[in-house]
């Protein structure tokens, strides 16, 4: 918002009419003046002996009213501390005697609205999101903590460079005039009188602030990069795009950065662990009959599994059909191949820490992988603190139908109980630079934000069999990351559906509909199954829990944390 100013629009002639007309109304007797309005036709408008109560304009002291309480073309509505600069500058103007300014500012403190000169600023702020894929390159590699081999790889900067890309708040999306990055930091916007607008980034360090020149942003892009080349090593910075150059100050939702040297790959990997997306997939379960007439089938049963990116498991057997398939039979035909992808798909539905990392092996065979062993290691020669260190395990989950053993999947995070509430949570930016020596090592260890992994059963299904006879379906697992949870869960009360809160969260039983609808998540559709949220060593058994538990649990049942997708 730019500065209010009173010194313009003739305003020394326009203090002179005032004092005038002022004195002329103190020398008229009230009797003369009793019941009729004083018209300042100088200044275009209407003085009341009074206070004004309606609309004041501070460009020609007038006090008006109309339905909307709209302020004039040329001004806008006094917002945040603009009114007290108003009056800061009416006290400080020698122009006016003491009782012309103290008018002034009873009509102001009086008035509903206070008009001051300027048109209003237009741009949105807050409605500019950077993605958390942004990435620092330098030489073709990645100089930040965040995964960004890929992305670098393709990079040739001799000059550090952050690469980002943005999502649009509606403010911003369904402006006609906006629509794109690109349009938000360089259109000049009808109705408001700032002009050449352009974008900055804003970089702070918790003690100094930096404003760094964007390159370019394409035509109708939501993409933009910068030369970071004065940001330190190891420094945390908040960011913040800021169109500045106009004076609207419109800026964006803040980020992080954080620049890190490339390591030396020759040998043991150094750096943040690598993230593995886990995809899940659907196959059914069919009961029914089968004879040389064809097949009739009385109902179906959805089951979920999971893989990782880099191991898609084997199609179905043939033999397998018609009772049970796990691909598209309507787009594909009847019989599974390598070539066809899973049924209902979603390739990243979470993500591990990469099990090929050799950080994860166990080169001494003493059954514990030996990134386990490096941070407590480093812990007791940097800190001087001796623990055992069991923060990553490995995690195994069927990834199709009728296996006899679980393949690996990737590996997890024990998840983390706040001493303080006994609340569960998984460690973020906050914990990472905090005090916590731990959480120091994991910053480098892991380096980006993490979210819980739950495990939750359907509802029970049952199946008709050939033979008429009513059969339990077979029980349906399936796995969610907590941002997806915290958009659709519930928990019911008196026959009520309510969303739980931080208390509620770990005080009650979550379920949710699947799949989910982030819309009306507490409004059931004929597609959709409850699903109810389990601890581990309660799944298959109704959620009862038996005899003493040897570790302690995180009360909102949450069994790991691994890498927040969003």
């Amino acid at each position: 918002m730019k500065r209010v100013n009173l010194k313009n629009k003739n305003f020394k002639m326009t203090a002179w009419i005032l004092a005038t007309l002022l004195l002329t109304f103190s020398c008229v007797e009230e009797s003369a003046r009793k019941g009729r309005p004083i018209i300042r036709e100088n200044l275009g408008g209407t003085v009341a002996p009074t206070a004004c109560t309606t609309i004041y304009n501070t460009v020609d002291f007038t006090c008006t009213s109309n339905r909307n309480n709209a302020c004039p073309s040329g001004t806008h509505a006094a917002a945040g501390t603009e009114k007290q600069d108003v009056i800061d500058e009416v006290q400080a103007l020698s122009e006016l005697t003491q009782e012309e300014a103290d008018k002034i500012i009873s009509d102001i403190n009086a008035s509903a609205v206070v008009c001051i000169d300027g048109a209003p600023v237009l741009r949105p702020t807050g409605q500019i999101f950077v993605k958390k894929d942004a990435c620092i390159c330098l030489a073709g590699k990645s100089d930040t903590i965040n995964d960004c081999a890929a992305t670098c790889a393709s990079k040739n900067d001799a000059s550090a460079k952050l690469y980002g890309s943005v999502t649009l708040g509606p403010d911003v999306e369904l402006n006609k005039e906006l629509g794109n990055l690109k349009n938000w930091c360089t259109a000049a916007l009808t109705g408001e009188d700032l002009v050449n607008p352009s974008c900055t980034l804003e970089v702070f360090d918790g003690t100094s602030t930096q404003n760094l020149v964007m390159d370019d942003i394409p035509t109708g892009g939501n993409t933009f990069s910068v030369n970071v080349t004065t940001l330190a090593y190891e420094t945390p910075y908040v960011a913040t795009i800021v169109e500045s150059q106009s004076g609207s100050n419109a800026r964006s939702k803040s980020f992080q950065i954080y620049r890190k040297k490339a390591a030396d790959t020759s040998e043991v990997p150094v750096g943040p662990l690598r993230i593995m997306p886990v995809g899940q997939y659907t196959c059914f379960t069919r009961a029914g009959s089968s004879d040389e007439n064809g097949n009739f089938f009385n109902n179906a049963a959805r089951l979920h599994y999971y893989f990782p990116a880099d191991n898609t498991p084997p199609a179905m057997g043939p033999d397998k059909f018609p009772f049970l398939f796990c691909h598209d039979i309507n787009r594909y035909g009847n019989f599974d191949s390598p070539e066809y992808p899973r049924l209902e798909h979603i390739p990243s539905h979470f993500a591990v820490w990469d099990q090929t990392d050799l950080r994860f092996v166990d080169q001494n065979s003493n059954s514990r992988p030996d990134i386990n062993e490096q941070l407590e290691e480093r812990l007791r020669v940097e800190y001087n603190i001796s623990r055992t260190i069991n923060i990553f395990s490995l995690f195994s989950w069927p990834n199709r139908p009728e296996v006899d053993t679980a393949p690996n999947v990737g590996f997890f995070m024990q998840p983390w109980i706040d001493g303080r509430t006994g609340r569960a949570f998984c460690p973020k930016q906050e914990q990472y630079n905090g005090n916590d020596p731990v959480f120091r090592l994991l910053k480098e260890a892991v380096g980006v934000d993490t979210e819980g992994i739950y495990l939750s059963e359907k509802e029970p299904e049952s199946l008709t069999d050939d033979q008429g006879n009513v059969v339990p379906a077979p029980q349906d697992v399936l796995i969610i990351r907590e941002n997806i949870l915290k958009k659709i869960w519930f928990y019911i009360e008196n026959g009520v559906k309510l969303v739980p809160d931080d208390i509620t969260a770990n005080t009650r039983t979550i379920n949710f509909y699947w799949p989910p609808n982030t819309v009306t998540p507490l409004t059931r559709t004929a597609d959709q199954k409850l699903y109810t949220v389990r601890a581990p060593d309660s799944i298959g058994k109704g959620g009862d829990t038996f005899g003493l538990t040897s570790t302690v649990r995180p009360p909102d049942k949450r069994f790991g944390c691994v890498p927040a997708l969003d």
